[in-house]
């Protein structure tokens, strides 16, 4: 029951994307986010710029102290809560 973008990606030159705001379940203090599960993140996120921003807002008590991850997984770059920001 989770949205997902509907047909084929129609952007596909990146080279111009300067932020990225990244939906997570939660976020590690590690910078590592959980996904709902899908891949659609893990397909995207690497190929962004290396200088584009990638930020996650995010409850507070979703802010966890460690999140697994893979050797593909792309780190974001903040986390803004209502309690304020992290930046990794």
């Amino acid at each position: 029951g989770i949205l997902e973008p509907a047909g084929g990606n129609k952007l596909t030159d990146f080279s111009a994307v300067d932020l990225a705001i990244v939906p997570a379940l939660a976020v590690g203090k590690n910078g590592y986010r959980l996904g709902y599960g899908g891949g659609y993140y893990d397909k995207f996120l690497p190929s962004l710029p290396k200088n584009c921003l990638k930020i996650c807002p995010l409850y507070s008590e979703l802010l966890l102290d460690d999140i697994f991850h893979e050797d593909f997984d792309v780190r974001i770059d903040k986390v803004f809560t209502e309690e304020g920001f992290l930046q990794f």
